[in-house]
């Protein structure tokens, strides 16, 4: 939702810390400014998503996140297990691995065979290649 509906880059999405997108009233921020200055207003349904993520991650009982005011605002947003957050090239790798799994998901097997350029070649190639040699 960051990249595709807010057009937000991978470097300020690894970067996003909790201060970033909860403001000290205990609601989602309406927008975000990255470190090289750049705004990102954050719509509607990505606000209830965040919302709804870290009433979970931080096991929140009710619907404030005023709570969260107390605890460490600089954590990062997305934490890893084994560093703080993610590093660009491990979100930029994640992405792509879901972008794979969803077009899979939504296309069928033989729209994909029929889509790929290669495979619709392959078989003319390969016969003329054989004749000619």
């Amino acid at each position: 939702m960051f990249t595709m509906r807010q057009r937000l880059r991978i470097k300020d999405i690894s970067a996003l810390s909790m201060s970033d997108v909860l403001g000290l009233d205990g609601k989602i921020r309406s927008c975000y400014m990255s470190q090289d200055g750049l705004v990102f207003h954050l719509d509607d349904l990505l606000r209830s998503e965040l919302h709804r993520y870290l009433l979970k991650r931080f096991n929140v009982s009710g619907s404030s996140l005023r709570p969260l005011l107390r605890a460490h605002l600089m954590l990062p947003l997305f934490p890893t297990q084994k560093r703080d957050r993610f590093s660009n090239n491990t979100l930029a790798q994640h992405f792509c691995s879901l972008d794979k799994s969803i077009k899979l998901r939504f296309e069928s097997k033989t729209d994909i065979q029929s889509s790929s350029w290669l495979q619709r070649i392959a078989k003319p190639l390969a016969a003329s290649l054989s004749a000619a040699g």
